[in-house]
């Protein structure tokens, strides 16, 4: 009896496992590199760029410079900002469409969008 149950819970192990195996590789796989960066501030579209150029954006407000977005390498960061905790600045580099980065304090939002593939649906209604 005690080895019929050392095998079932040797098998619920290994089919724990392997869903939380093939979790992790469909996660990977779905993510697809952006193709634009997206900035907008206080809610309203402060620019589109691609994410395959090379560019240093300063994020002005009432003419300061609030935040500072770098796109380098098919990746953006946020480089600078003038808020006090720089959560924005530690959140690391991002490429995946669906990705972004927030600035709460400032209102600034880098969101990045891919280009539709005609097969990606998020939603199908009837």
């Amino acid at each position: 009896m005690k080895k019929s149950i050392k095998k079932e819970a040797l098998l619920i192990i290994l089919v724990f496992a392997a869903l939380i195996l093939l979790f992790a590789i469909s996660r990977t796989a779905v993510q697809k590199n952006g193709k634009t960066v997206v900035i907008t501030l206080d809610g309203v579209l402060y620019g589109r760029y691609p994410l395959s150029v090379d560019s240093d954006i300063p994020i002005t407000k009432d003419n300061n410079v609030i935040n500072r977005a770098v796109i380098e390498n098919g990746t953006v960061y946020m480089a600078d900002a003038s808020c006090r905790n720089h959560i924005c600045v530690s959140m690391g580099r991002k490429k995946a469409s669906g990705e972004s980065i927030v600035c709460l304090p400032n209102r600034v939002v880098i969101r990045i969008e891919g280009e539709s593939e005609g097969d990606d649906y998020d939603v199908i209604t009837d």
